[in-house]
């Protein structure tokens, strides 16, 4: 994975929570019943973010285990995620 080599792109913040969801919102059928898990942070100055993102069966286990978790945020949101190794 290319997480260490993009470091210097953004930060690391460790993850707060994820919540499994479909949004059937979405109005591409193509992806419109891929599931999306909600993943919480805690951000600068101790604000708590989320993003949606496509589900991830690894990172949500991992989650479900309380092993340590971690994201990288750049200006566009989330970048990289990864559970600890």
């Amino acid at each position: 994975m290319t997480w260490f080599k993009n470091k210097e792109h953004g930060k690391v913040y460790e993850v707060t929570a994820v919540v499994k969801a479909a949004d059937k919102r979405l109005v591409n059928p193509l992806i419109c019943h891929e599931c999306h898990m909600l993943v919480s942070y805690q951000g600068v100055g101790g604000e708590t973010k989320s993003e949606k993102l496509l589900y991830d069966e690894v990172f949500y286990k991992a989650f479900q285990n309380h092993d340590s978790c971690y994201v990288m945020v750049d200006d566009n949101g989330i970048r990289h995620y990864h559970p600890s190794e």
